[in-house]
């Protein structure tokens, strides 16, 4: 039992560790509309987790006000991309439909949650 709970604690603390490791925009892009953030996984965000998150990063948004997307991809090499594909892309935040795509290139994984602005 000590073990299992070890175990669960671990695994928690690394995927609160993942997910937050995703609120960096890539340096040069705060004022893009499309904005980069390096990132391996998502799907362990709730709706309120994922809320936080996209507003993090727009807080992180020097442009105009316009329209914006964010491309979350796993690795710096797929920055500046714009069809990452496959697995590349891990989610995509778009300001028009207001609604964080995790996994969109993977069906089988897709899921979608609507932001909540505070």
């Amino acid at each position: 039992m000590k073990n299992f709970v070890l175990l669960l604690f671990i695994f928690l603390s690394f995927s609160a560790h993942s997910s937050s490791a995703c609120d960096k925009v890539v340096s040069g892009y705060e004022t893009k509309d499309v904005m980069y953030v390096i990132c391996t996984d998502l799907s362990t965000l709730s709706d309120e987790e994922a809320s936080d998150l996209v507003i993090r990063l727009f807080n992180q948004y020097r442009g105009p006000p316009d329209e914006v997307a964010i491309y979350f991809v796993t690795s710096a090499e797929l920055v500046g991309k714009t069809k990452p594909e496959g697995n590349e892309l891990v989610g995509i935040y778009y300001t028009h439909n207001n609604k964080l795509e995790i996994w969109p290139n993977l069906k089988s994984r897709k899921k979608v949650i609507e932001i909540t602005w505070k």
